[in-house]
């Protein structure tokens, strides 16, 4: 928000500059100029002491009865200042330091001449200053109200798909899980219809679990990722795992990763090695051989999915799983190759460890 913005800082510290260096008048006036620039700096943070300092600066042009610099724009911008943050006593402090602004003020030009024009010019511009400030309040006002209500739009949208999440996924899953688990129950199952039903129990309460945490994120409205990585190399062991009970035949290479490993950059590894063997398990023949890889260099980590399939194998290029993993990989600088030829397709990716 503009609030945020120290305006008023760098506008003192601009005319600051250019009173030191254009200002050829008495010491009085260049401490003048220093006093009423700090002041315009402090307006922000320090509304209260620069409101004193500003007086104090007229004050000290008043006593010595010298003719205003460029540093008398300091005195108006903490008068702009408290009017855009919409402070209790604005118009009285404008009022306050034009009449202690007027009197040097008439002295402009130095020799008297135009006393008049020049305190009127004055008052405009404290006027002007006081209108200036109050319509950049009204625009932050609306900036702020526009910024809430946008917020709770998508704070109403993520409840929404929360929502329809549990009432059609996570109970499907559920069903899923439960479905499963009764078929076990039954006598006689044979052996491979007893793994698949215990893999699809396991995948189902896995869904949930990852589910729950997605629901979670979305009713709390924060970005903190539902779906984590912590530690790659059990997350690569599961993954073997997964796909050694779907029958492929498995070559696990892991090059431990630094600790300090960038952990959106440990969520990218963990989501394209999931959507790889997604493809792999929807699409390969089982009994083919896999080679999982996640090796890394100084400059690199690069993870590597390739499987050898009598048919050539498909890869689901336009899936979206693929495309999101794919997306994230490139977001973070590094690049990702697919490839199907001669029996044998890849899923290859190379990120920047910096």
């Amino acid at each position: 928000m503009l609030s945020h913005i120290p305006i008023e800082a760098i506008l003192a510290a601009l005319l600051l500059c250019t009173a030191l260096v254009t200002t050829e008048e008495s010491g009085w006036v260049r401490a003048f100029d220093v006093v009423a620039c700090v002041a315009g700096g402090l307006a922000r943070t320090r509304p209260m002491v620069a409101a004193g300092l500003a007086a104090l600066a007229l004050v000290l042009l008043l006593s010595t009865g010298d003719v205003p610099g460029i540093g008398l724009l300091g005195v108006n911008l903490v008068v702009l200042s408290w009017a855009a943050q919409g402070r209790r006593g604005t118009v009285l402090l404008a009022v306050v330091l034009l009449a202690l602004s007027l009197p040097p003020a008439a002295l402009w030009p130095a020799d008297g001449r135009h006393s008049v024009a020049s305190s009127i010019f004055f008052t405009v511009l404290m006027a002007g200053t006081v209108l200036l400030g109050l319509t950049w309040r009204v625009l932050e006002l609306r900036l702020v109200a526009a910024e809430r209500a946008r917020a709770d739009a998508v704070r109403d949208v993520r409840r929404s798909i929360a929502q329809d999440l549990h009432d059609t996924v996570a109970q499907t899953d559920t069903l899923i899980a439960m479905r499963a688990d009764d078929a076990l129950d039954e006598p006689d199952v044979p052996p491979q219809v007893e793994a698949a039903l215990r893999e699809i129990a396991q995948l189902a309460r896995g869904s949930i679990q990852d589910m729950r945490a997605m629901l979670h994120v979305l009713r709390a409205d924060t970005d903190r990722p539902a779906w984590q990585v912590t530690d790659l190399g059990e997350f690569l062991s599961a993954q073997r795992d997964r796909l050694q009970r779907n029958g492929f035949q498995v070559d696990l290479q892991y090059q431990p990763v630094p600790a300090s490993l960038r952990p959106a950059l440990r969520q990218a590894v963990g989501k394209f090695l999931v959507e790889g063997i997604n493809n792999i398990v929807k699409h390969a023949t089982p009994g083919a051989h896999c080679l999982v890889a996640l090796t890394h260099d100084s400059e690199q980590v690069q993870l590597t999915l390739v499987n050898d399939s009598a048919d050539g194998g498909v890869i689901n290029r336009d899936g979206l799983g693929l495309i999101g993993a794919r997306e994230r990989i490139e977001a973070l600088g590094g690049q990702v190759a697919i490839s199907s030829a001669q029996g044998r397709w890849s899923l290859r990716a190379a990120l920047p460890i910096n």
